[in-house]
């Protein structure tokens, strides 16, 4: 027998053949051809219908089915396999999306400074440059003295870093841009808020400057990339600070 192994179930293979072989044929005809048991071979012959492998023709009130031209199979089946495909593409899209984001939020200097040294880790190994826009002076002056742990060890990882800050923080500008490995700006004065964003590889964090800081952390390329365009432009409108 030709084998249609994987292509239709066997009772439906041994029907179609023998119709196939023997033209058209009553349900009766197909059960003597095939050997099978009634109920499968009317069964079959449904779902052969279905599929369009099948049709039939009433003759004096009785069904007589015929097998579709064995090139139906081709067709058949090549719009199942982009049916499959076109599931598995959304299916992988959706699976993506799930995969390449991922967004938490976290309270305190304390888990401030545990992302910030992430970021650093992040950028060295993505070789991406370590960019950060929109600090205002008196919520940045409460990590100064941690900011030189901070800038050590991007030094020591020779870590790029691009820093817009807010106008008013013009000395910490000035002071940041003389660092290795780093370039400050400042902010027209219509653009502060007590909001910084920084960016590093596919990583984003949003800082909400308070008493305790609020940071939004979100990993996503597309994102990541939507916010260093954005910065592009900031940069491009900002200033150096020159003393």
């Amino acid at each position: 027998m030709i084998e249609l192994k994987g292509i239709m179930s066997p009772t439906e293979a041994t029907a179609y053949l023998a119709l196939l072989n023997s033209g058209a044929s009553t349900a009766t005809t197909a059960i003597k051809k095939t050997g099978m048991h009634r109920s499968s071979v009317y069964d079959a012959l449904e779902k052969l219908a279905r599929k369009g492998l099948v049709s039939y023709i009433m003759k004096n009130g009785v069904k007589h089915f015929e097998a579709a031209n064995p090139e139906a199979l081709q067709k058949y089946f090549s719009e199942k396999e982009k049916a499959v495909d076109e599931l598995i593409d959304r299916l992988s899209a959706k699976h993506s999306a799930q995969q390449e984001l991922k967004a938490e939020i976290l309270e305190g200097y304390g888990a401030l400074k545990k992302m910030m040294m992430q970021f650093i880790d992040t950028a060295s190994k993505s070789r991406t440059e370590y960019l950060s826009y929109g600090t205002l002076p008196e919520f940045r002056d409460a990590l100064a003295p941690w900011l030189e742990i901070h800038h050590k060890e991007r030094i020591r990882k020779k870590v790029p870093t691009k820093i817009i800050f807010s106008r008013g923080a013009e000395h910490r500008a000035e002071n940041a841009g003389s660092m290795q490995f780093a370039s400050a700006k400042c902010l027209p004065a219509e653009l502060n808020a007590p909001v910084t964003t920084e960016i590093s590889g596919d990583e984003i964090m949003i800082i909400h400057w308070a008493e305790k800081p609020l940071i939004v952390h979100i990993e996503s390329r597309e994102i990541a990339e939507s916010y260093r365009k954005h910065f592009g432009f900031l940069w491009g409108i900002s200033k150096f600070i020159h003393s």
